[in-house]
């Protein structure tokens, strides 16, 4: 039986990877305990700790998406866009950040 073609195996290295890390946790700041509670916090908004659920309902530098946790983190690649605007929203954020140190 073959399995059925899903978005990530028509998608880029980078994209693979992307997915792999939120789906892994590691785009999760407040996974890392052995860091400073500051250190966790959401790198766009700075208001609490860097959650999935944080960024989807609750952080003011991204639109509130009606996306379920599972539903971003499905392997069929759905998403996606979402994470990719979470990224390019966090580079803007860093190149603020540099600018003004």
């Amino acid at each position: 039986m073959k399995y059925q073609s899903t978005h990530t195996e028509r998608g880029s290295l980078k994209e693979k990877r992307m997915m792999a890390r939120f789906r892994c946790g590691n785009e999760e700041k407040e996974n890392n305990f052995w860091m400073d509670e500051t250190d966790r916090r959401c790198r766009i908004c700075w208001r609490e700790g860097e959650t999935i659920e944080h960024m989807l309902e609750g952080c003011e530098g991204l639109r509130e998406s009606e996306e379920s946790r599972e539903e971003v983190l499905n392997e069929d690649g759905r998403g996606l866009d979402w994470m990719k605007e979470v990224w390019k929203i966090r580079e803007l954020w860093q190149g603020v950040g540099k600018q003004n140190e």
